[in-house]
C-alpha cells in the first residue's frame, strides 16, 4: 500500500508539473502574440505617417506645378500680344506708355506683378 501511495503522489506531481508547464508555455505564447500585435501597430502607424508626409509633399508639388503652368500661360499670352503687335509700346518707349494693351482681348490676361511702366 505504501508503494501505491507513492505512485499516486508521483502521478499527481507529474500531472501538476505538466499542467504548470502547459500554462507557462501558453502565457509565453500570449506574451509573444501581444508583443507582435504591438509591433504591428507601431509599423502601421509609421507607414501612415510616411503616407501622410508623402501626400503633403505631393500636394505641394501639385500647387507648384499649377503655379508654373499659370506662369507659362501668362508668358505665352504676352508672347501672342507681341506677335499681334499689341505690345509694341513696351518695346519702343515712344511716349505711348500711358496706353494699356488690350488685355480684355485675352481672357484671364493680367499685368504681371512687378512690371511697372515708367511715367
Amino acid at each position: 500500500m505504501d508503494v501505491l501511495i507513492i505512485v499516486a503522489i508521483v502521478v499527481v506531481v507529474v500531472v501538476l508539473a505538466l499542467v504548470a508547464l502547459r500554462f507557462t508555455r501558453g502565457a509565453e505564447g500570449r506574451k509573444r502574440e501581444h508583443e507582435l500585435e504591438e509591433r504591428r501597430r507601431e509599423q502601421a502607424e509609421q507607414h501612415r505617417e510616411t503616407a501622410h508626409a508623402r501626400e503633403t509633399q505631393a500636394e505641394i508639388a501639385e500647387a507648384e506645378a499649377q503655379r508654373a503652368r499659370a506662369d507659362a500661360e501668362l508668358h505665352e499670352k504676352r508672347a501672342r500680344l507681341h506677335d499681334d503687335g499689341l505690345a509694341d509700346h513696351e518695346l519702343t518707349g515712344d511716349g505711348t506708355a500711358d496706353r494699356e494693351p488690350d488685355l480684355q482681348r485675352e481672357p484671364g490676361l493680367q499685368r504681371e506683378p512687378g512690371l511697372q511702366r515708367e511715367p
